[in-house]
């Protein structure tokens, strides 16, 4: 009763064959678990650095509010020759030529820059507008408790605006805690 069966059944490897092919389907398996841990990682990576990108490229929005004041004191300044940009870049009030120059290098985040502003500034104003001085802003970024170069750079772009921007008239007022 012999059946004519053409399968053949494949003979059995012997015990180093069986051994050493378990051993490298194990190596596979691990060289693809790291091939797709690794693409994992680099994926997460790239992630990582796009969204910094963006965070650092993208504009910030700031939210501040403009003291009634700010809309009017500078006013008198649409004239071009009575404002203007320095060499350096860096935004005035007054005639170019003026005999005297005042330089505040001051901070939007600083409270003693913003109390120098309303209480000194203020009163200095009549002799900037007469053409007797010429007040030049030069801003930093390293005071106070946050980041306020995002706003400094908004203020500096507005220079083509009548006088300076009604944010660096707000001084620290604009931001919480200050002013």
């Amino acid at each position: 009763m012999a059946t004519s069966d053409k399968t053949k059944t494949p003979p059995k490897p012997s015990a180093k064959q069986s051994v050493k092919a378990r051993r490298a389907a194990q190596q596979q398996q691990q060289q693809k678990q790291q091939q797709l841990l690794l693409t994992i990682l680099a994926i997460g990576l790239l992630g990582v650095v796009v969204i910094f990108v963006l965070v650092s490229v993208l504009p910030k929005s700031v939210n501040v509010q403009v003291p009634d004041v700010a809309l009017t004191r500078y006013k008198d300044f649409t004239d071009p020759k009575l404002r203007g940009v320095t060499a350096d870049g860096f935004p005035y009030l007054g005639a170019e030529n003026a005999p005297s120059t005042i330089q505040e290098i001051g901070s939007f985040s600083c409270p003693v820059c913003f109390r120098y502003h309303e209480d000194v500034f203020a009163k200095i104003l009549d002799e900037i507008k007469a053409g007797r001085a010429k007040f030049v802003f030069i801003p930093v970024t390293v005071t106070g408790d946050y980041r306020p170069e995002y706003v400094t750079q908004a203020d500096l772009q507005k220079h083509q605006s009548p006088g300076f921007s009604a944010v660096e008239e707000g001084g620290g007022s604009a931001w919480p805690g200050y002013g």
